[in-house]
């Protein structure tokens, strides 16, 4: 199915007489109807009736009509968005950013693009970084931000923003919010919250000294869920350093801890990447995203 035939079976749905259609879509008759009978063949059945001079249209056709509407309208539509792109009246960015992420200065960024580009339209989704990868990858982001797995798809650019150390998070008051320094030999007695993701593993989650998973006074299913717990004071959680935290609530570097987090920026290699989206990744890997 062609654009076009879709074009003229709307015209002498509207006029209902393919002279008058014909003329409205500034083609021969002949034309027109050929598009139509072209257009009857793939839907498998008569579009329009004629009785007498008389035109008007079959069930099928009345079925088909609101579906070919719509079909019409969106083609139009991405057209429209095509040629402003095209003029640089538009200039789209999808980005992604997994919620245990928080940069100080991203909204500026934002800002500062939509005052450089004319038609700066941003669309911005937060969801865990496993999710925001598959995004990416399927062409529905432009651009994620998040702590990745190392294992990356082979298409996808990766630059770091900045690495995060791996704490302690309690709530104030509590006795290891307290003091000049925390060892990791301290934490083996601490109730801890245990977190069921993969944002905190290896070499950080095993300094429990191997406490048990059935030792955790409670679970959580993400940093952001084990940071809502420690402020309910039910106990404390390894979280990265960059994680926004709960009012009520004190993160504690830990002495032989370990490793650090990465935050990065991905990509995906490859794809023509219009300016904004192109400004924006030169962007954020250029300003220094150190915490303070």
């Amino acid at each position: 199915m062609e654009m076009h035939q879709v074009r003229y079976f709307l015209a002498v749905a509207r006029e209902l007489n393919f002279t008058r259609a014909a003329e409205a879509c500034h083609v021969t008759q002949p034309s027109l109807t050929r598009a139509i009978q072209k257009l009857e063949e793939e839907f498998g059945g008569l579009l329009f009736r004629r009785e007498r001079g008389l035109t008007h249209l079959t069930e099928l056709g009345r079925l088909m009509l609101p579906h070919l509407e719509r079909s019409y309208a969106a083609a139009q539509q991405a057209r429209a968005l095509a040629r402003q792109v095209g003029r640089g009246e538009l200039a789209p960015l999808s980005v992604g950013l997994a919620p245990d992420v928080h940069l100080d200065g991203l909204p500026g960024l934002f800002q500062d693009l939509g005052g450089a580009f004319r038609g700066f339209t941003l669309a911005l989704l937060v969801r865990e970084a496993d999710l925001l990868l598959e995004a990416a990858m399927a062409g529905d982001l432009d651009v994620v931000i998040g702590a990745f797995a190392n294992d990356l798809p082979a298409r996808i650019d990766r630059w770091l923003l900045r690495e995060e150390r791996i704490g302690l998070l309690c709530p104030a008051g509590h006795p290891a919010a307290e003091g000049a320094g925390l060892e990791a030999d301290a934490l083996a007695d601490l109730p801890r919250i245990a977190i069921t993701c993969p944002a905190v593993s290896g070499a950080a989650a095993e300094r429990w000294h191997d406490v048990g998973e059935e030792s955790a006074a409670h679970r959580a299913g993400s940093l952001a869920a084990a940071a809502f717990l420690v402020a309910g004071g039910l106990g404390v959680a390894l979280v990265p350093e960059g994680l926004p935290r709960p009012p009520g609530t004190v993160w504690r570097p830990v002495a032989g801890l370990g490793p650090d987090r990465r935050v990065d920026v991905l990509a995906v290699a490859g794809r023509q990447r219009p300016p904004a989206v192109d400004a924006f990744l030169k962007s954020v890997r250029a300003r220094g995203w150190e915490l303070a």
